[in-house]
């Protein structure tokens, strides 16, 4: 694989004829030539697919969504692992991030380790939405603190460094109220650890419920992906995976 990418790299690769990028994903009857010789790829990538239905990249990596329940940790710590999620079968993929064990919502699981970097660095501003059950209902005041940033305290968990400063300004919409609770949309591009738990109190209000909806681009479609499932991401969301990716 790294020797596939260093050849694109170096513009030796070429699809139908045009210089591609690492991480571009050809489509079937797309004539690939390397140092201008023909290659014969389709049958390698059909013959790649695993277990676990479709192989989402021919590239030979993997790349899925999993509908993650609450009370199921994403650790890739071998002593907390309970059995994997539905569909995974052995596949050697990890999660790209972390989703507690209280929320609920979208996970990126791959075996491309270039993903987690262009994805949840900081710098690339690839977004993650929330929707997020409180309690009692925000003040409009308590909204628009939220919208400009509140200053809140966390820990990383990869290096323990303690971190006591504002978060960056994000959209939050109200998207249901009633007299005791209200739900909100979040749309952050930063990954403080539990930040949006720590936003919410820093205002006064309790997190519920808090369930991921998109991470990058990808959309978790609640209707054709059951709770605790995984499939393959279809092409559109392969795209924009890859453009993450190329981006970086």
């Amino acid at each position: 694989r790294r020797e596939a990418d260093e050849a694109v790299s170096a513009g030796r690769v070429r699809v139908n004829g045009a210089l591609v990028k690492p991480s571009f994903r050809v489509r079937s009857g797309d004539v690939v030539t390397l140092d201008g010789k023909a290659l014969d790829w389709e049958p390698f990538a059909a013959a790649t697919e695993g277990s676990i239905g479709a192989h989402a990249g021919s590239n030979g990596f993997f790349y899925l969504k999993y509908n993650k329940p609450r009370g199921v940790t994403c650790t890739m710590e071998s002593s907390q692992r309970t059995k994997p999620a539905k569909g995974v079968g052995s596949a050697r993929v990890f999660p790209v991030g972390r989703l507690d064990r209280d929320s609920s919502g979208l996970v990126l699981l791959t075996d491309d380790g270039r993903v987690p970097e262009a994805l949840l660095d900081p710098s690339r501003k690839a977004p993650k939405t929330y929707e997020v059950d409180v309690r009692p209902a925000p003040t409009p005041d308590a909204i628009e603190a939220l919208r400009d940033g509140v200053v809140i305290t966390t820990t990383q968990q990869r290096d323990g460094v303690t971190t006591t400063s504002p978060t960056a300004p994000c959209p939050v919409d109200l998207i249901k109220k009633s007299e005791t609770s209200a739900t909100l949309r979040f749309e952050l591009r930063e990954g403080r650890n539990r930040q949006i738990r720590k936003m919410c109190e820093a205002v006064g209000v309790e997190v519920v419920r808090l369930h991921r909806v998109s991470v990058g681009g990808v959309w978790l479609d609640e209707s054709a992906l059951e709770v605790g499932g995984v499939r393959a991401l279809s092409g559109d969301e392969l795209d924009a995976v890859g453009a993450a990716v190329s981006a970086s």
